[in-house]
């Protein structure tokens, strides 16, 4: 089940020490937080992911999930940057997925750059 974040999932993704808002979708697998996908409020906005195991080995999920964020970013946001984490072999490929293009990289590493298409 893919639904909005809530409060209580902040702390099951380590969110809950942020100190911004953040909004997004969360995949379930029997009522237990496996994904999530969303934006941190900061300034520039930038954009999250995170996939724990049981949730790898359901991939049309996890293109379901990119093709629910990509709506959900197109409904909220102008534009939004993310890192590629380094440590997910398949990071790049997913924010291209999104929409993300690679904007440049700085000291936190890769940044991709993400605008609302103007057909949406």
């Amino acid at each position: 089940m893919i639904r909005p974040m809530a409060a209580q999932d902040l702390s099951s993704f380590g969110l809950d020490t942020l100190g911004f808002t953040v909004r997004a979708i969360v995949a379930e697998e029997d009522g237990v937080p496996i994904a999530a996908a969303g934006v941190i409020h900061t300034e520039p906005p930038y954009a999250f992911a995170h996939i724990e195991e049981p949730m790898r080995k359901y991939p049309k999920r996890i293109m379901r999930v990119i093709k629910d964020f990509d709506i959900f970013l197109q409904s909220n946001y102008d534009v939004v940057y993310a890192v590629a984490d380094v440590g997910e072999n398949n990071a790049p490929k997913v924010l291209e997925k999104v929409g993300f293009e690679y904007h440049q990289t700085n000291a936190q590493g890769d940044v991709y750059r993400w605008h609302k298409h103007p057909y949406h």
